[in-house]
C-alpha cells in the first residue's frame, strides 16, 4: 500500500494498479465539533417552534378573551360616557338638543255646523292642517346636587313653519266653544232657577255651542271670551285671560324637574327624582296613580334590555306614559327598539284593577281618560288621534274619523346602548266631552259623546349626521372588535399551523442526522 496524506483526506494507493482515492473516517475532533452543530442546531430548531407555538397559543387565547370581555368594557366606558355632567359630550347635547324638533297640529272642523244640536243628525268632520311648528327645547336654571341629581326648567318655544304646514294660522275652524262648554259642565248640577239665569245671561253675550275662531286663536295666541274673566274673577281656577288649547305656552317652562345624572347608577340616568319638589302629584284619587315615573320623554337610562318597560313623565297630562317593547327595528342604519304605549295606559279599570282612578268620577269606555281635572276643569278627555285603539263605540257618535296604526300610534325608537331616542312620535288627540244637561239652554237636547277638537303629534328624527355620530359611538367599536378577534385568531391559527408545520420538518431532519449517525458518517 501506497499512502500519500493531505491536510483534509488521506489518499490510499494500493500497489495492484487502483489510483483512485479513497476517504479515510475523519478524525475524532471533526466528528465531535459535527456533533456538537447538529446539536446546537437542533436545539435551536426546537425552539424556534416552541416560540412560534407560544405565539400562536397567545394570540387565540387573545381573540378568544377580547370576545368574552368586550361587551363588558363596551359597557364600562358607556357607563362612564352617559352621565349628565359639565365637559361631557352628552351633557351639552342634552341642555339644548340640536336634533330638530317639531310640533304638528291637526283640527277637527264642523262642517254641518247648521245642523247643532245634533239631534237627529250626527257632528260631521274634517280635518284641517297639518299645522307645523318648529320646536325648541332650552334646559335653564340648571343645577348639580351631591345626591347624583340635577335640577333644570325645561323652556318650550315654538316656530310655525309654513313650509311644512298645509293652510295659514289665519284659517278659520268650526269647533265647539269650550268656555261655554266648561261653564255648563260647571253649573250643571244648578238648581232651574240658576239655570233660567245662565242660559239667559249666554244668550245675552251672543254664546253658542259651536264657535267660530281662526287657526292660532284656537291654539298659541288665544282669544278674549268674557266667560273666562268672569270666571277669573269669580273662580280664580283659570289663570289666563284668554283661551287656547296652547295659550302662554309658547316659550314658558314646564315645571323644574330634578333628576338623575347616572354617575353612581347608569340604570337611573335621566330619571326624574322629583317634579317641582313632588315624587307624587295631588291630582287623582290614589298614590299609585299620582306617582311620577321614568324620564321627561327626551332621553332614557343606557343599556336598556327589551325586557324593561319605560315611562315618560307628561305634565300637560298630569301622568306618565307607560311604554312597552314592540320590536326591533333600523333606523339610517342603527338597529334600535320601537317603544309604543302600553294598553294599560288608557284603560278605565277593566285591565287594570285601580287603573279608575283616572276616571275622576266618570268613566267612559276603553280608550279614553278623563283630563278635566288636570285642565282647570275643562270637560276635556284624551285618547288617540281618530280614536284608535279605542271602544268603537266612539266613532259611531261622529263621522269623518278614520283611525289608522301607521298614522296615529305613538312610538319611541330608542338606540339600547346609550338609550339615545333615534325617532319619536307622540300622538294624542283632545276631546269635548259633549252631555245632555237638562234645563240649560238646547243642552236638554245633546246627545251625551266625545266631540274631537284636535290632535297632535309631538316628535322628533334623528338627522344623518347624528345618526352617524351614534354609529360611531355604538356599532362602530363592535366592528373594529370583531376585525381585531377575527385578526388575533387567523393570526393565531397560522403561527400555529405554522409551527406544526415547522416542528414536523425538523422532527424529520433530525430523524434523518440520528440515522446518519447510526450509520457512522
Amino acid at each position: 500500500m501506497c499512502v500519500r496524506e493531505s491536510p483534509q483526506i488521506v489518499l490510499v494507493k494500493e500497489c495492484n494498479g487502483y489510483n483512485g482515492p479513497h476517504l479515510s473516517p475523519p478524525s475524532p475532533t471533526i466528528v465531535q465539533s459535527s456533533r456538537v452543530h447538529r446539536t446546537v442546531r437542533r436545539h435551536w430548531t426546537f425552539g424556534s417552534v416552541g416560540f412560534l407555538g407560544f405565539l400562536g397559543i397567545f394570540f387565540l387565547f387573545a381573540s378568544l378573551l377580547l370576545v368574552l370581555t368586550f361587551r363588558d368594557i363596551v359597557e364600562y366606558v358607556v357607563k362612564k360616557e352617559v352621565v349628565l355632567a359639565p365637559g361631557k359630550q352628552i351633557f351639552e347635547l342634552w341642555k339644548k338638543p340640536p336634533v330638530p324638533i317639531h310640533f304638528t297640529i291637526y283640527l277637527f272642523n264642523i262642517t254641518n255646523k247648521n245642523d247643532f244640536p245634533f239631534a237627529e243628525k250626527k257632528p260631521i268632520v274634517e280635518e284641517l292642517g297639518p299645522f307645523v311648528f318648529k320646536e325648541v327645547w332650552d334646559r335653564q336654571q340648571i343645577r348639580f346636587y351631591r345626591n347624583d341629581t340635577v335640577s333644570y326648567r325645561m323652556v318650550k318655544s315654538y316656530f310655525f313653519d309654513p313650509t311644512l304646514s298645509k293652510g295659514s294660522l289665519d284659517d278659520v275652524v268650526h269647533g265647539v266653544n269650550m268656555p261655554l262648554l266648561t261653564a255648563a259642565s260647571m253649573f250643571k248640577n244648578s238648581g232651574p232657577l240658576m239655570k233660567i239665569a245662565l242660559a239667559a245671561a249666554f244668550r245675552f253675550l251672543d254664546e253658542s255651542v259651536i264657535s267660530e275662531h281662526t287657526v292660532r286663536e284656537l291654539l298659541f295666541d288665544g282669544y278674549d271670551d268674557i266667560l273666562i274673566k268672569i270666571g277669573k274673577q269669580f273662580f280664580h281656577s283659570y289663570p289666563f285671560d284668554k283661551f287656547g288649547y296652547f295659550f302662554a305656552r309658547n316659550g314658558s317652562d314646564i315645571g323644574n324637574f330634578n333628576i338623575f345624572t347616572g354617575a353612581e347608577d347608569s340604570s337611573k340616568f335621566s330619571i326624574i327624582n322629583n317634579w317641582n319638589g313632588k315624587e307624587y302629584l295631588d291630582v287623582w284619587g290614589t298614590k299609585q296613580c299620582n306617582k311620577i315615573e321614568g324620564t321627561d320623554g327626551s332621553t332614557f337610562p343606557p343599556l336598556l334590555e327589551s325586557s324593561r318597560d319605560l315611562y315618560a313623565f307628561i305634565p300637560d297630562m298630569c301622568r306618565s306614559l307607560h311604554l312597552v317593547y314592540a320590536d326591533t327595528i333600523e333606523r339610517l342604519s342603527i338597529s334600535a327598539y320601537r317603544y309604543i304605549p302600553s294598553k294599560t295606559f288608557m284603560d278605565n279599570g277593566t285591565l287594570v284593577p285601580g287603573n279608575e282612578c283616572f276616571c275622576s268620577g266618570r268613566c267612559l269606555d276603553q280608550g279614553v281618560y278623563n283630563l278635566s281635572v288636570c285642565q282647570f276643569g275643562a270637560p276635556i278627555f284624551l285618547s288617540y288621534p281618530h280614536f284608535y285603539n279605542a271602544d268603537p263605540s266612539f266613532q259611531k257618535h261622529v263621522m269623518g274619523l278614520n283611525p289608522n296604526e301607521t298614522l296615529h300610534e305613538s312610538h319611541f325608537i330608542i338606540e339600547p346602548e346609550t338609550g339615545a331616542p333615534v325617532e319619536i312620535a307622540g300622538r294624542f288627540q283632545l276631546n269635548a266631552y259633549i252631555e245632555r244637561i237638562p234645563g240649560f239652554m238646547n243642552f236638554d237636547v245633546l246627545p251625551t259623546f266625545l266631540l274631537p277638537i284636535l290632535w297632535f303629534e309631538e316628535g322628533s328624527k334623528l338627522d344623518k349626521d347624528f345618526a352617524d355620530q351614534l354609529i360611531a359611538v355604538t356599532q362602530m367599536p363592535y366592528y373594529y372588535s370583531k376585525i381585531a378577534s377575527y385578526s388575533l385568531l387567523a393570526l393565531g391559527l397560522v403561527l400555529g399551523i405554522a409551527a406544526v408545520l415547522y416542528f414536523v420538518a425538523v422532527r424529520t431532519q433530525a430523524q434523518k442526522l440520528k440515522q446518519e449517525e447510526t450509520n457512522g458518517i
